[in-house]
This record gives C-alpha cells, sequence and structure tokens, in this order.
C-alpha cells in the first residue's frame, strides 16, 4: 500500500505583518497597535522595518496591582520644593493573602494564561547544560554563600519537580550566559522559558498550595527578582528611564517587592520545614516597614537631613521620604556584597506607596533617593550592574534642572554623579578626581560627628 505524502496546504502569506512574527516565522494578524502573535508571546509588536530583533516585553514579573491607587495626588506647594507631604499612610489591604498573590502577576502573561498550554515540559540537552551552568556559575551570583549551598542543593532539585520554577531558573541563567558575552537583547529562547515560567507560577498561586511546594514559589519569587533588573536593553541614558517616553513597565522592577511580600505570606520561608529556615536571614524588611531614626551608628550631613524632612518629628507615618532615607543611610557605610545585599534590599521593602507615587512622577528629591541606591549597588551584582549604571546616569542627566535650583540636591548629587563617571564639579567650579569618601565636603550624604 501506497501512502501519499501529506499535502501542504496553501495559506495567504501576511505580506503586511509586523516584524517581530516575520522574525518568528508565523502568520500576523496585523492588529494594530499590537497584533494578537506578539501579545500571546510577550514582545512588543513593531510594525517598523528597522527593527531587526525581537523586543521582549519585559513585564514577566510580578507586582502588586497599582498600590497607591487609593493614594491622592499631592498638593503642589511652592514654598516646600514643589510638593506637599502631609498625608496619612492607607491601611494595608490583605485581606485574602492568595488575592493578594494573584494580583501581582504581570500584565502580559495574565489574561490568557488558564487557555495554553500546561503540560509538564521536557528537558532537552541544551536545558540540561543550562541548569548544570546554574547549579555551578549562577546559583553563586544571586545570594550569600550560605544561600548558595541551599540554591545548588534542594532548590536545584526542586527545579526538576516544579516546572514554573525550572522555567524561571533556565531564564535568569540564560539572562546570566548573556550577560557574559555582552549581549543586550533577550533571545527567543529565554523569553519563551520567562512567559511560560511566569504563567505556570500564577497557576500554581491560583491552585491549593500543597506544603511542599511552597521553597520552590519562594524561590520562583526571589530568581524572578533577579530577573526583572537584568532585563534591560537600554544601550544609553536617553534611552532609559526617567529620561525616555513612559511605558508602564518602568518600574516593574520596583513593584517586585510588593509581590514577593504576597508571596512571602504564603510560602514562609521561616517555617522551620523550609530549607531557606536553615539560613536565618531576616526577611523582614519585605513585609512590614523598618524605622532606623534611633539607629546610633547613622550621622547625616545638613543636606540629607532637610531635604528629606528628617527632623526629631520625622517618622514613617508623617513623611513619606523617611523610611526609605533612613534605610539607604544605614548602608551608605556600607560595601554591597553578596553577604550585605540583604541590607540594600531594605531600602526598596520601605519604599511606601506614597513615595512610589512620588518616584513615578519623577519628584526630583524621590528620584535622588533611587539615584544614590543605585551607586551603591550597580557594581557588585550582574544582574543590577547594566538597569544600575545606564538609569543611574539618567537620573543624574533628569536631575541637573533640579540641582541647578536646590544647592543641596547639586551637592547631594556629586556622589552618585563620580560612581556613575559623570564629570563633577566642586565648590570651585572645577572638576575634582580621586575617589569619593563619606567625609569629603559638606555636601556627602554621611558626615562623622
Amino acid at each position: 500500500m501506497t501512502v501519499k505524502p501529506r499535502e501542504r496546504r496553501a495559506h495567504k502569506k501576511s505580506r503586511r505583518g509586523c516584524g517581530n512574527c516575520k522574525l518568528r516565522r508565523v502568520k500576523c494578524g496585523e492588529e494594530t497597535p499590537a497584533c494578537k502573535q506578539c501579545k500571546a508571546f510577550g514582545v512588543d509588536c513593531t510594525y517598523d522595518g528597522k527593527v531587526t530583533g525581537l523586543r521582549f516585553a519585559g513585564e514577566s514579573t510580578f507586582s502588586l496591582a497599582d498600590p497607591v491607587a487609593e493614594i491622592p495626588k499631592p498638593r503642589h506647594d511652592a514654598s516646600h520644593d514643589g510638593y506637599r507631604t502631609s498625608w496619612t499612610p492607607p491601611k494595608p489591604r490583605y485581606a485574602d493573602q492568595l488575592q493578594v498573590a494573584l494580583g501581582v502577576m504581570n500584565r502580559h502573561a495574565g489574561l490568557e494564561s488558564e487557555t495554553r498550554d500546561l503540560d509538564a515540559y521536557r528537558i532537552g540537552l541544551a536545558d540540561l547544560e543550562m541548569l548544570q551552568k546554574f547549579r555551578d556559575r549562577t546559583v553563586m551570583t544571586v545570594g550569600t554563600k550560605q544561600s548558595s549551598l541551599v540554591y545548588q542543593k534542594e532548590i536545584f532539585q526542586l527545579a526538576h519537580t516544579y516546572d514554573f520554577l525550572k522555567h524561571i531558573v533556565l531564564t535568569l541563567t540564560s539572562l546570566h550566559d548573556q550577560y557574559l558575552h555582552g549581549i543586550r537583547k533577550i533571545d527567543v529562547s529565554t523569553a519563551q522559558h520567562w512567559v511560560k515560567g511566569t504563567q505556570l507560577f500564577q497557576s500554581a498561586l491560583r491552585s491549593k498550595i500543597p506544603e511542599e511546594s511552597k521553597d520552590a514559589l519562594w524561590a520562583t519569587a526571589a530568581l524572578l527578582g533577579a530577573i526583572q533588573f537584568a532585563s534591560f536593553e537600554a544601550s544609553c541614558p536617553q534611552e532609559a528611564w526617567p529620561l525616555k517616553a513612559y511605558e508602564a513597565s518602568d518600574l516593574d522592577w520596583l513593584k517586585m517587592s510588593d509581590g514577593k511580600k504576597a508571596v512571602y505570606r504564603i510560602a514562609d520561608p521561616t517555617r522551620p520545614e523550609s530549607a531557606f529556615s536553615k539560613l536565618k536571614i531576616d526577611h523582614s524588611w519585605l513585609y512590614r516597614a523598618v524605622d532606623y531614626s534611633h539607629a546610633p551608628s547613622i550621622a547625616l550631613s545638613r543636606d540629607y537631613v532637610d531635604i528629606f524632612g528628617l527632623g526629631p518629628s520625622s517618622t514613617g507615618e508623617n513623611n513619606p521620604y523617611h523610611s526609605a532615607a533612613m534605610a539607604q543611610a544605614r548602608c551608605l557605610n556600607i560595601v554591597c556584597t553578596p553577604e550585605t545585599l540583604i541590607e540594600f534590599l531594605s531600602f526598596l521593602g520601605n519604599v511606601n506607596p506614597e513615595l512610589f507615587k512620588l518616584i513615578d512622577r519623577k519628584e526630583p528629591k524621590a528620584l535622588l533617593l533611587i539615584a544614590c541606591w543605585y551607586a551603591k549597588v550597580f557594581k557588585y551584582q550582574w544582574w543590577i550592574q547594566r538597569r544600575g549604571l545606564i538609569e543611574g546616569r539618567a537620573l543624574c542627566i533628569y536631575l541637573e534642572s533640579a540641582a541647578r535650583q536646590d544647592a543641596r540636591m547639586e551637592r547631594l548629587l556629586r556622589w552618585p554623579r563620580r560612581e556613575f563617571g559623570l564629570p563633577v564639579k566642586d565648590d570651585e567650579g572645577a572638576v575634582p578626581t580621586g575617589i569619593w569618601t563619606p567625609c569629603a565636603s559638606a555636601g556627602s550624604i554621611l558626615c562623622v560627628v
């Protein structure tokens, strides 16, 4: 019996399809402003023929749905640096922990995930090699020496059991590979793992959560944080926030701490049976604000105190800058290393809803806090290096106008500008050289008294 070869069904080719569909060799629906194929795959849809590579949407992370939705817009007041900061913090909205966790999921992987194929993923040879790289190399770059041992053993094994963790591990390791080879564009395979891992993670949070899966959920949340920082494609400050045109995903990296808070409540890595409980790491920064107002080791310069209103009556309840400014000051005389990274992440945990709103509106003092934080951490972690350097420079450039109007701002910006390799003028107008020290000038953030 002769079997006739299957004839290929004739189909109409898309002549006006988007660049990404042509690159992936799939039929484009030609919808505008974004086709269905690109929305489903998680890439930015473009009909610009000059674009030669996939532009991943970069939104496969999780963040609380508008954590500042209930906060009124600050009123303009020229007598107080342009903003009046009297406010009442909103009450926490944690009626249902699972519902909160679902609210943190990203935009592009959320709506259609229930209709997609969530079957078990079969590891190929390339994936196996990448998992080996994670265990032998990448795992050493995302935490302390102690946590690296946990990731090498328990979490590595969990990645073989839970597909959502497996895809996220593959995503981070692939991004690390691209970083080591100087590649900025996220490739198709990495984008697929990121989208798939986020979909599966969302599905797991929607379902009844077994005790044995909680460590995998927490590890996924932690790795997603590093992924969001590492997924950065800008090549110069003009292409980066806050200089570039607004995009909804601009502050996704900052929203990550809210997403982690929700997953923390569900997974509870401090429970005795958790592999993370052996590390004795204080994760309290994730779920409650830390008040450093009585820390005896912090001696702040007059500029820093004045510009953020850190007087005797300042607290986290009446000053939106207070908690983050004090958390940052506590770290300014500490070198960022894998062992001290948790101290620097406390800054993100202390960005309260109103401060987030001010950052989103590009209020100068709020942006100054971010610039100083980037200046401390960007050199020491590969997954934050590119974003920290380029966005840090973009922040300093954006703040030049405010610095010309406020001498305190100008003096406080000198240190981050030096760290980012930008020219700095001293009080006499000359550009100084050498390494900055905390007490080098009256405008320093820290000052020994």
